[in-house]
């Protein structure tokens, strides 16, 4: 692969124009003067508001070239360290009284419809 050429899968919708970033595992969202930049692959950038989106893009950690080889969890190190603590069995028991709030959960509150409750019980409508 040529070392200029970004890591990215170009795609549009009828709301807008987007690359998928493989490295960052990210969907972005760009004008349409930068996704048929990408799209075409012009070595050189005319147009000012162009050439400072993607200087922005490349910024903030997109569009790179090199592909990720190997990924690694941060607690692949403590593996060995668990399986001598013989640890058999996990169980977690969500329930309607979570008090993380995640943001990417459905009973975060981000939804007007979803609320966490002050149940302990599991949810059950899973």
């Amino acid at each position: 692969m040529d070392n200029n050429i970004p890591f990215i899968h170009l795609f549009e919708t009828i709301l807008g124009k987007y690359f998928y970033d493989v490295n960052t595992d990210e969907v972005v969202e760009v004008s349409e003067p930068v996704y048929y930049y990408l799209k075409n692959g012009e070595i050189s950038i005319n147009n000012f508001q162009v050439e400072t989106e993607v200087k922005s893009l490349i910024k903030r950690g997109y569009l790179k070239s090199k592909k990720v080889q190997e990924t690694e969890h941060p607690l692949t190190k403590m593996v060995p360290y668990f399986l001598k603590s013989k640890v058999n069995f996990l169980e977690l028991q969500v329930t309607q009284n979570c008090n993380l709030r995640c943001e990417y959960c459905a009973y975060s509150g981000g939804y007007y419809n979803r609320q966490h409750a002050k149940k302990n019980e599991p949810y059950l409508d899973w």
